[in-house]
């Protein structure tokens, strides 16, 4: 099975990054394996992290946050700055048609952008999915 890896970071774009894949992902279903969470000072003050993806579409994905956005728990009482979920066989996520060219936005537990100033570096996650096959 092929493998989507999305970094989603923090930046003066209102929290929104430009990604180019090699070729774009045909309609299908995907599976979340991993978000990796990575904090750069432990003075982050939110409980959740959510990342808008715009091939999960409001037809697809359904949350009761009415944000349209796949949404994370930060954990700040290990100590670390580093939160990971694993989502074991994966979670499984239709989506729409993924162009080459998107964007995804990196917005805090109230749906703002997060920017350069606050304490969240980057979101990895990591998909997994049928066929790169176009046919």
């Amino acid at each position: 099975m092929p493998t989507l890896h999305i970094r989603a970071l923090k930046n003066d774009n209102r929290g929104i990054t430009k990604v180019r894949l090699s070729n774009d992902i045909r309609s299908q279903h995907l599976r979340l394996l991993t978000a990796i969470i990575q904090r750069s000072s432990n003075s982050f003050t939110g409980d959740s992290v959510g990342v808008r993806l715009p091939f999960l579409s409001s037809d697809q994905f359904h949350s009761t946050l009415r944000r349209g956005e796949l949404q994370f728990p930060v954990d700040k009482l290990s100590g670390s700055r580093l939160t990971v979920i694993n989502f074991g066989q994966g979670l499984p996520l239709d989506c729409d048609h993924i162009n080459e060219a998107f964007e995804v936005q990196l917005v805090d537990e109230n749906g703002a952008g997060l920017t350069s100033s606050g304490n969240m570096d980057f979101v990895d996650l990591y998909f997994s999915y049928e066929t790169a096959s176009l046919f």
